[in-house]
Formats: C-alpha cells, sequence, structure tokens
C-alpha cells in the first residue's frame, strides 16, 4: 500500500515529496508482524493468518526494535493460539506477556494487551486473573484517554490565536 508523504510545516517544501511504504518504516520482520496484528483487527478475525506470521517473525521483530510492545504481541499470539486449541502454548504466550506488561510500553498498548490477557484469563476459565487483566485495561484505556485530552488541549493553545496558514 503506497501513499504519499504530506508536507508539514517542518518539512521543507523544497523537499522531494516521497512515497512511503510500511516497509519502508520498519525492518521486514516488524513488517510481518503488523500485518499478523492488521489480520486481527480485521471483520474476519484471521487468525491463522495472523499465527502464521507471528510463528515466522515475532522472534525477530522482537529483536528488531518492538520488544517495547512485546507484551501486546504476545497477548494478541496467545489469543491466536487458543482459537487454534494450541493451548498450552497460549497459555505461556499470555504469562510471557503479563511479564513484558511489567516493563515500560505506551499506554494504548498496554490497554489493548490488558484487554487481550482478558480474553484469553476468560477463555481458559481463570476468572481472577480475567478480572484483574479487565481492571488494568480500564485503568489504562482512562489514563490514555486523559493522556489524549491533554495533548488536544496543549494543541489548542499552541494554535491559539493563529489563523489558517
Amino acid at each position: 500500500m503506497l501513499r504519499k508523504a504530506s508536507m508539514t510545516a517542518a518539512i521543507s517544501k523544497s523537499e522531494p515529496e516521497r512515497l512511503t511504504r510500511l516497509s519502508d518504516l520498519c525492518s521486514e520482520a516488524a513488517g510481518h508482524v503488523a500485518r499478523a496484528r492488521m489480520a486481527l483487527n480485521v471483520e474476519t478475525f484471521d487468525t491463522d493468518q495472523a499465527l502464521a506470521l507471528f510463528e515466522r517473525h515475532l522472534d525477530a521483530a522482537l529483536t528488531q526494535g518492538m520488544d517495547c510492545i512485546e507484551g501486546n504481541l504476545r497477548a494478541d499470539r496467545a489469543w491466536c493460539r487458543l482459537r487454534d486449541r494450541q493451548l498450552p502454548a497460549a497459555r505461556a504466550d499470555a504469562e510471557l506477556a503479563e511479564q513484558a506488561l511489567l516493563r515500560p510500553c505506551s499506554l494504548s498498548d498496554r490497554a489493548a494487551a490488558h484487554d487481550r490477557l482478558r480474553q484469553v484469563f476468560d477463555a481458559f476459565g481463570d476468572e481472577p486473573r480475567a478480572q484483574r487483566h479487565a481492571a488494568l485495561a480500564h485503568q489504562a484505556w482512562g489514563e490514555y484517554r486523559a493522556l489524549q485530552v491533554r495533548m488536544v488541549d496543549a494543541m489548542d493553545r499552541a494554535l491559539d490565536g493563529r489563523g489558517p496558514a
């Protein structure tokens, strides 16, 4: 999927427009992991495709800089493995995801990972863990919304009094 990069005030108009692709923005393994995540977010929930991509590329992606979202990625792979009835592997991924969430990561990734882990532990019948992840997801989504409001307010203040460019 090609898209022309938009010009911003920070970029000189003399700089040529570039074509941007996902593979231009990240490593090959990270691109495969991104496609796996997209497969989970389409209406069909193509967990087979996502799982195949995770299996082939997750470890490489984690060593190429995606370790900051490891909790989210492992939670998604746990969900795929659960749906594929790979129960021991799904539980192992869920536990690795929990460990990864002890490290810093973005609020949105943290919230999404806890949401996914809620689903995984709920499917395993582990109600205490499912409830804990539901509460953690709710908290993280609330913090994320508050951060977005603060960012929009800061941008409004920065642009206050300026007309169209």
